[in-house]
């Protein structure tokens, strides 16, 4: 799940997300990882916009909405 970028020790998460959407473009699913109790930073809006920058709107379909349907709907 693409959350909680507030609790990463890397500045920039685009990098592992990136890689993980490489190897399976079905696993990478958006959260918010609200409440952000234990994150040094909570959830910004800005989190939403690095991932739409950083992928195609095609990408960003299936990381925001289809691969969390498919995923929801099996289980």
């Amino acid at each position: 799940k693409a959350t909680g970028f507030g609790r990463v020790e890397f500045d920039n998460p685009v990098a592992p997300m990136k890689g993980i959407y490489k190897v399976n473009p079905e696993a990478l699913m958006f959260g918010t990882d609200l409440p952000s109790t234990r994150a040094v930073r909570p959830f910004e809006e800005n989190d939403i916009n690095l991932i739409k920058e950083a992928f195609s709107e095609s990408e960003t379909d299936k990381i925001f909405y289809e691969n969390a349907l498919k995923w929801y709907a099996k289980n």
